[in-house]
């Protein structure tokens, strides 16, 4: 039955790397594994540009993708009502939010067709609070008495979806539904989802990704290092008298000298370190870390960002940020 439904990713910040893998390829590997053949990215102007870039219009074995255009002020709700023309009678899987997606959907998609459901709401079992009160209204429409927060992906029906052209959120469609006859049910998501919006978060993301990572291959040149636990190296990658400490993976063209690489790292492509130490950490691609005086720990490093220490005369602190970022100095 999984092979009628098709996919919907309400794309935002899914191009965030988990262990050098951008997050919306997590959602999409689970998609097609369960025998999804088309999935629909709802993105605005630019960020649909980055993942089509990224994926294409087939990610392989027969799926197909679809870019359907968000603006700004569109809530998931009306997201899903402008994206019913594609969904059209299938039933679907429908990430909400941006997270990390992994597990197997396909019992979830045949539960929806077989038992005639509107909707099959998951829950995150990683234990966490339930604190939004919106979650907490489509939990007791489900009758579901549980604690746990909503999953933020979940397997929709065409009913629930035609329904979102009459506009409310998703707790409201949910109760026009359950008025009118509709069935709906909660179902705990065996698989990982990581809500990712904060630094930790995202941490987290890849710590849970780098738990499962199995050891190698090595495709890079090892010169004068030591490799211990599971890790990865990519092609064209360089490590001269460094130290690596798994699990991590290290990208394609990185070049690490008199360095040392903690567990739970992702290294992205072409990046460089010299002189420095990185433990539980993000780095993205293009990166240089020179000469810290310190261990880098807990961090996400920006794309083609520089973080090195100065030794000109005089002696002073001198950084870049963004908006919203952060630095925390020990």
């Amino acid at each position: 039955m999984a092979e009628r439904a098709k996919g919907l990713v309400i794309a935002d910040r899914q191009l965030a790397p988990v262990a050098n893998k951008p997050l919306v390829l997590y959602g999409l590997d689970a998609m097609r594994a369960a025998g999804i053949r088309e999935v629909g990215i709802v993105a605005d102007e630019h960020a649909g540009e980055a993942i089509r870039a990224l994926v294409g219009e087939e990610l392989g074995a027969g799926v197909r993708i679809r870019y359907l255009p968000r603006r700004p002020e569109d809530d998931p709700a009306e997201c899903l009502a402008a994206a019913a023309p594609f969904l059209g009678d299938s039933p679907c899987v429908a990430q909400f939010t941006d997270g990390l997606v992994r597990g197997d959907l396909r019992p979830l998609v045949d539960e929806l067709v077989g038992d005639d459901l509107d909707a099959l709401l998951l829950l995150d079992v990683s234990g966490e609070a339930l604190t939004n009160l919106d979650d907490h209204r489509l939990l007791r429409l489900a009758g579901d008495t549980a604690s746990g927060p909503l999953a933020g992906i979940h397997v929709l029906g065409p009913r629930l979806v035609r329904e979102a052209a009459n506009g409310g959120c998703l707790d409201q469609l949910v109760d026009r539904l359950l008025t009118a006859g509709g069935r709906a049910r909660t179902r705990p998501f065996e698989g990982t989802w990581k809500y990712v919006g904060r630094t930790e978060e995202l941490l987290e993301a890849n710590r849970l990704v780098l738990d499962d990572l199995h050891a190698g291959p090595w495709h890079g040149e090892v010169i004068d290092s030591r490799i211990e636990g599971r890790v990865s190296i990519g092609p064209g990658a360089v490590l001269e008298s460094t130290v690596v400490r798994g699990p991590c993976v290290i990208g394609s063209r990185a070049r690490l000298r008199h360095a040392y690489v903690g567990p739970y790292t992702s290294i992205g492509d072409e990046v460089e370190i010299e002189g420095a130490e990185v433990e539980h950490s993000i780095v993205l691609p293009g990166a240089v870390i020179k000469h810290l005086g310190g261990r880098l720990e807990a961090s996400v490093v920006g794309r083609g960002a520089k973080l090195f220490r100065d030794f000109a005369l005089p002696r002073a602190m001198r950084v870049q940020l963004a908006d919203g970022d952060e630095i925390a100095l020990s």
